[in-house]
């Protein structure tokens, strides 16, 4: 439970980086998860808990 609120908080987290990275118009490419990874976390909806 306690790690499935950690991995939820730590995809918010990409997306929201991601969203003011872009802002700025800077990039970024993955380095410890794959690039299908990465953009289905960024390309999906804001988790929210319970």
């Amino acid at each position: 439970m306690v790690c499935d609120h950690l991995l939820r908080g730590s995809r918010n987290h990409l997306r929201a980086y991601m969203t003011l990275l872009t802002q700025q118009s800077g990039t970024y490419v993955p380095q410890y998860i794959s690039q299908d990874d990465f953009d289905a976390i960024v390309n999906s909806a804001i988790e929210t808990g319970r």
